[in-house]
């Protein structure tokens, strides 16, 4: 709160939401999304938290071991990783369809799996006319379909190889020693 007594252009955060509860929580994304947008605050922030830095970043960078190993807008880097899925049930067989999809331009991959066909784009929105015009020339109509993105959590382990918690061992003790050191 005192860092924003003189309205700053710029406004550092680091973990701002570590240890509170949910609706403390919810009540600061609101208080950040307000400063965006009505006092258009800069805001650099520092997170463990994968969901708040989909819901609050314009742009993220992963930094793993002191390294920048990704960077981007959160819709960037989840397609990076591999897109999104949309699963298509259909009243008719799946397999009469399956290769006029394929030959859309920006679908990554089509398969039918129990039934269902599996398509894997960047980024569904931006696909799914095509692919509904596709599914309007076979008989039969669309029973469901469902969207599946990649999340934050995904990305993170696809760029570092692995979750916060599965530091090296030893990496503990070797920080404590240093902090004795500065002493």
């Amino acid at each position: 709160a005192v860092g924003l007594v003189n309205e700053p252009e710029l406004l550092i955060l680091d973990e701002p939401t570590l240890g509170l509860d949910v609706q403390s929580k919810l009540s600061l994304w609101e208080h950040i999304e307000r400063l965006k947008k009505e006092k258009k605050v800069t805001i650099l922030m520092t997170t463990h938290y994968m969901d708040e830095a989909d819901k609050l970043s314009d742009r993220i960078a992963i930094i793993d071991r002191g390294k920048i190993v990704a960077e981007g807008s959160p819709q960037e880097l989840k397609a990076k990783v591999g897109g999104d899925v949309i699963m298509i049930k259909i009243s008719s067989d799946p397999l009469k369809v399956v290769e006029k999809l394929r030959m859309i331009d920006g679908v990554r991959g089509v398969d039918v799996i129990e039934g269902n066909i599996r398509i894997k784009v960047n980024v569904a929105e931006t696909m799914l006319p095509e692919i509904l015009k596709v599914l309007g020339s076979v008989d039969g109509k669309i029973e469901s379909i469902s969207i599946t993105r990649p999340t934050l959590d995904q990305v993170f382990i696809e760029y570092t190889g692995r979750m916060f918690r599965d530091e090296e061992p030893g990496d503990f003790r070797r920080q404590m020693m240093i902090w004795r050191r500065k002493r």
